[in-house]
């Protein structure tokens, strides 16, 4: 290889690093807007997570309300069910 392509050669290297050096420097704006939008939906997932735990704690402490409520009924007082007459008591 002669002198003057050996300049050619390292003088497209260097333009094509720039080039790339100049793409990657847009990049992180765009993956700035991206990790905003990340973290708007972690915060949403977390919101949704604590919304869920609190229906799930509603429901547990409906149950257990309810629950409660038939251990101090009398005997004979609770809702009627239908049987078959096949059971023994």
């Amino acid at each position: 290889m002669q002198f003057f392509e050996m300049i050619t050669l390292i003088v497209a290297v260097t333009s094509i690093c720039e080039v790339l050096k100049a793409f990657a420097r847009r990049g992180p704006k765009e993956s700035k807007q991206l990790v905003a939008e990340v973290r708007a939906l972690r915060e949403e997932l977390g919101a949704m997570k604590r919304q869920q735990n609190e229906i799930f704690l509603s429901i547990d402490a409906s149950l257990d309300h309810m629950n409660r409520q038939a251990l101090k009924e009398p005997r004979g007082t609770g809702p009627v069910h239908a049987s078959s007459g096949n059971e023994s008591p």
